[in-house]
């Protein structure tokens, strides 16, 4: 709702003819009809600003064929009867000046019309009525009601970028407008917010998994860009942050639900303390897999030389340690000892040898009762 909170109140509009009449002489037969066909593509308020650059451009903006267009492109079931209306007021107001506007009656009627669509509907419902307002990003009037809905939610750049991996650079090649509003967490610094749909629309995604994405109100945009900023200012890594944001009943995740009193700044000092230990738990973990399973590391390209001498390395080690190395299969590709030799696992020749060891070690039987009472007797 952050375009619809920065939006313009469309009480605000009142319809006045006397501006809508042409400010320059022009002709019908001049009219470009290439320049007004282009001008079908375009949203009707910038038609309008395009007609100021020339003599031109300014005789296109008076075809009434485009101004239908422009109104039907809208998309309402009013449109024939907001043209009878158009026509009774106007031919009411120009019954004293009609030889000066008889050339483009019929497009002003049509920009009337045009006009009505844009300000007095909402862009979904085609209410009429409840606070409606024009919003300044998506060009069009939106009501109270509509503009809560999941599909005009809005995100900040500073999520777009910690829970998509949206680049700025690929904001500023598409061209998205963005919303320039007060900032969450600064005083006197502002930041920007974007239709949630045309970020996602930049990133690669699984269409079940778009379709399962929850949209967020501007209020929980706010404070999830708050969290976020106190939590990556710890220290804490983006993907770690996102995860527990969408951890129902986690500190982050009730934070952005106003479920939770304590403020973004002391929820973010206790979450690096279990991020810490997270951390340290994971490596605790992958160094125990590593000594139990000698964990595949990135492949080093050894030569056959240093092959050779880790293989014979090994041999004798084994040999030193009590090891008959002719039962060993040094050529098992799976096997930890191939991966040692082809400098495919990080651990060194001890730890290696180690493991070999307790594999294949001799096992004491004892001895057996004969050979007992013989050692009795002598």
């Amino acid at each position: 709702m952050f375009d619809y909170q920065y939006g313009v109140s469309t009480t605000k509009y009142k319809e006045k003819l006397k501006t809508m009449l042409p400010k320059l002489k022009f002709s019908t037969k001049n009219q470009s009809k290439t320049l007004s066909l282009v001008f079908r593509f375009i949203h009707g308020l910038e038609v309008l600003q395009l007609s100021l650059i020339n003599k031109n451009f300014y005789s296109a903006s008076w075809d009434a064929s485009l101004w239908n267009d422009l109104s039907k492109q809208l998309g309402n079931d009013k449109i024939d009867f907001l043209y009878s209306k158009a026509s009774r007021s106007f031919d009411d107001f120009a019954e004293k000046i009609l030889s000066q506007v008889s050339h483009c009656s019929r497009t002003i009627k049509w920009r009337i019309v045009y006009i009505n669509l844009l300000y007095k509907f909402c862009v979904k419902c085609d209410s009429s009525e409840n606070k409606l307002r024009f919003l300044p990003i998506l060009q069009r009037t939106l009501c109270f009601k509509c503009a809560r809905s999941p599909e005009f939610s809005m995100i900040s750049l500073e999520n777009a970028q910690s829970e998509y991996g949206v680049k700025i650079e690929e904001i500023q090649r598409q061209q998205l407008e963005g919303l320039k509003v007060p900032h969450t967490h600064e005083s006197e610094k502002y930041m920007y917010v974007f239709y949630t749909k045309d970020i996602l629309n930049l990133v690669k995604m699984d269409p079940e998994k778009r379709k399962k994405i929850k949209m967020r109100t501007n209020v929980e945009e706010k404070r999830r860009t708050e969290i976020v900023y106190h939590m990556q200012k710890e220290g804490i890594d983006n993907d770690y942050i996102n995860e527990y944001l969408n951890i129902e009943g986690s500190l982050p995740h009730n934070y952005v639900l106003g479920k939770s009193r304590q403020s973004a700044n002391k929820i973010a000092q206790s979450m690096v303390k279990i991020y810490e230990k997270d951390k340290e738990k994971k490596l605790l973990a992958n160094d125990g897999s590593d000594e139990e399973q000698g964990e595949v590391k990135k492949k080093i390209v050894l030569s056959e030389e240093e092959k050779i001498q880790r293989k014979v390395e090994l041999i004798e080690r084994l040999n030193i340690m009590g090891i008959n190395t002719e039962n060993i299969n040094f050529d098992e590709k799976k096997g930890l000892i191939y991966m040692y030799i082809n400098g495919r696992v990080s651990r060194d020749l001890g730890y290696v040898a180690g493991v070999v060891w307790k594999q294949y070690k001799p096992v004491f039987t004892g001895v057996s009762g004969k050979t007992t009472q013989r050692i009795k007797d002598l």
